[in-house]
């Protein structure tokens, strides 16, 4: 990409960014279309930042068709250094 910021075509879980402590959601409609899906989806996020995890959360339209707030969103955070908030004390992603 021209901005240098990788955007993945979908993700079952949170994707770590440039750093270790900013995990970027990416939902999109055929495994987020259900209440049960929305619970699992705050399950996953409220372990995430449980582990010291910042979660920015972003649909499949909004990476397609708002890519300029995505990438605005994700940049601000890594700016208030969203990104380096764990250091060496880093928690497993795995699990969650």
């Amino acid at each position: 990409m021209a901005d240098g910021i990788h955007r993945p075509a979908c993700a079952r879980t949170g994707v770590p960014a440039d750093g270790d402590s900013l995990a970027i959601q990416l939902d999109g409609f055929a495994h987020h279309s259900s209440a049960a899906d929305r619970r699992r989806d705050i399950e996953a996020d409220a372990r995430l930042v449980a582990l010291g995890y910042v979660v920015l959360r972003f649909d499949f339209h909004q990476v397609l068709f708002q890519w300029d707030h995505v990438l605005d969103t994700i940049r601000t955070a890594m700016a208030q250094g969203a990104h380096r908030r764990l250091g060496s004390g880093r928690r497993s992603l795995q699990n969650t």
